[in-house]
Order: structure tokens, then C-alpha cells, then sequence
């Protein structure tokens, strides 16, 4: 899920406490207590309802198997504090951190500190380059809801015309492969369809909203938007919105933030390509318990994403997958 932005160190003292709120455990002085497993759960941010969503899937699945769980986090995406964090947690000795990577090569090296430190750990949401000696990597199938979005996208404007992608950033795990996975299969299967071009705006929606502006001047008769995140989507939205262009440009949108659910509810948006957070929490908690006790689990798991449209959001299956702060 990528969200980046410099943060001062009276911040990040704000992050570290947000973290301390955020434990499970209860006492740790009691005889019962000292025998449980301890895991630390480091996620992207701390006020984002993605990974809010994904904490409590992580505190649910901690509480079924009996072990102590506590979470820290910056306030915001960023790998100096995501670092900072690292190197707090390590020095709490617990017997695993589960943790989403802000970068997937800055993190390798604090990620390789914990592991020589005899921590284990497994790694949720995004991936590290290469291989690496992680427990497990427990992530969304990216590249299949980029083709998802493009099937979708060629069905309502008829494939053929002219498409945009609000991209976050170039360097992100997670977004690259949503990015290549659309441009990909618009050009094996939809050759009438044009992506015009792709604009990175850090996660700011502000600078989203200005991208698009810009290229409706030179697109104006633009058919369609691919974001490839949920502060992409937002700035997007609120374009369209102010211009009163709601169903006049499809818009398909990652994630599934309440202002993105209301854009889907109201017609702004034809699409949300839905992520899992909460099973993400479940799952890597799940198994880097399991490898602590001594059971086999998989090296990669990855998640299907769903599509959520004005026809299905009221469906269960789908409405219980949308975010919540």
C-alpha cells in the first residue's frame, strides 16, 4: 500500500508512542506471560485505515494463538523512521517481527540486523529484492489486479481511448507490478487503447489532482483513469468532483479507503480493485508463529485482490473487505 514523506524527529517521537499505545500484551511480569512467544508487528503507518485494517487482523490472530503482540509505527510512510523503529524493536529481543517494508532494497540491510540478532522475521504487504532470510513473504497478487483493472477499464469505455495511470512511485514494490500488470494487458489484448501517460505523485493528493488537470489540457477527451493507490485515487476523485466529470471519465482506482467507497457509491468512480489487509495481518502472524514452533510454511503467499463495483459493494464478501480507521 506506498506513502512517503519526510518527517521531523518530534514526529517521529509521536510515532514511537503511537506504537506503545498500540500493545496487546498486558502485563509482561507475570510468570504466564514471560512463557509466550513475543512478536512485534512494524506496518507501513499508523493512521492509514489500510494498515490499521491489517493491525487488527495481526492483534486478532495473536490472541487466537496465545501470543503477546505489540505494534510501532511512523505516522506516515517513510523508511528513516521505519529504520529507526527497527533497530528499537531489536533491542527488545522479541522472539519475531513481522514487518512491512518501506523500500524493498533501503530495508534489506536493518532487516538482515534483525535476523543476524536471532530475530525471525517475515515480511507482509510488500516484498524485499532478492532472496533474503525471511520466515515468509505474505503479500497481495499486485500484477493480477492490474490486469483486473484493464479488463475492467476496456469494458466501460469500449475498448478503445484514451487512458491515464496516477501512479504514487517509481520505486515502489507494490505499485510496480499494478502498473505493469495494466499497461501490460492493454497492450496484448486492447490494441485501440492508449495509455497517454503515467504521473508519480509521491502520495500526495494535491499533486494527483494537478497531474490530472494537466493532462485533461492535453487530453481532453481523456476516456479513463488508472490509480494505482488510494492517495492517487483521492486526489483523482477530488478532481473530477470539482470539474463535475463524475461518469464521464471511468475511473478504476486501488484500495478501498472510505473516501474512495463514497467516490464508488456515488458514481465517481466505476471501480475499486480491493486489497485484504485484515487477512494479511492473520496470515503473517499465523505463520511466523507456526515457524517458531517448529512447523513448516510457505516461502510466498500471495493474495487475490477483488473488484468492487456500484453492483457488488453491497455484497458481504466485498463490503467487509473495505478499510476502517
Amino acid at each position: 500500500m506506498t506513502r512517503k514523506e519526510r518527517l521531523t524527529s518530534a514526529v517521529m517521537s509521536a510515532a514511537m508512542l503511537l506504537g506503545m499505545a498500540g500493545f496487546v500484551a498486558g502485563p509482561a511480569a507475570s510468570a504466564s506471560a514471560a512463557a509466550k512467544l513475543r512478536i512485534e508487528f512494524i506496518p507501513g503507518d499508523a493512521t492509514d485505515p489500510y494498515y490499521l485494517t491489517m493491525i487488527r487482523g495481526a492483534k486478532l490472530e495473536a490472541k487466537k494463538l496465545n501470543v503477546l503482540l505489540s505494534w510501532t509505527a511512523s505516522p506516515t510512510w517513510n523508511e528513516s523512521n521505519e529504520t529507526a523503529i527497527l533497530r528499537t524493536v531489536i533491542a527488545k529481543k522479541p522472539n519475531g517481527i513481522a514487518i512491512t517494508p518501506n523500500s524493498p532494497t533501503g530495508m534489506i540491510a536493518p532487516i538482515r540486523a534483525a535476523v543476524k540478532a536471532g530475530i525471525q522475521v517475515a515480511l507482509v504487504d510488500s516484498p524485499l529484492s532478492g532472496k533474503q532470510p525471511v520466515v515468509t513473504t505474505v503479500i497481495m497478487h499486485d500484477h493480477k489486479g492490474g490486469w483486473e483493472a484493464a479488463r475492467l477499464m476496456a469494458q466501460l469505455i469500449h475498448k478503445q481511448g484514451d487512458v491515464y495511470i496516477a501512479d504514487a512511485s517509481a520505486g515502489d514494490a507494490t505499485e510496480i507490478p499494478r502498473l505493469d500488470g495494466f499497461e501490460s494487458y492493454i497492450q496484448h489484448h486492447y490494441p485501440k487503447i492508449h495509455v497517454v501517460g503515467v504521473e508519480y505523485n509521491n502520495d500526495n493528493t494535491s499533486v494527483a489532482a494537478t497531474q490530472l488537470q494537466d493532462i485533461l489540457l492535453r487530453y481532453p477527451h481523456l476516456a479513463g483513469v488508472f490509480a494505482t493507490n488510494s492517495y492517487s485515487g483521492m486526489g483523482v476523485g477530488e478532481e473530477l468532483k470539482t470539474l463535475g466529470k463524475a461518469g464521464k471519465i471511468k475511473v478504476i482506482a486501488y484500495d478501498a479507503d472510505p473516501p474512495e467507497v463514497q467516490y464508488l457509491k456515488s458514481g465517481l468512480f466505476q471501480g475499486l480493485v480491493v486489497q485484504n489487509p485484515y487477512r494479511l495481518g492473520q496470515l503473517v502472524v499465523k505463520y511466523l508463529v507456526m515457524h517458531l514452533r517448529g512447523q513448516k510454511v510457505p516461502a510466498l503467499v500471495q493474495l487475490n485482490p477483488v473488484l468492487a463495483t456500484r453492483q457488488n459493494m453491497n455484497k458481504p464478501a466485498i463490503k467487509d473487505l473495505f478499510y476502517h480507521k
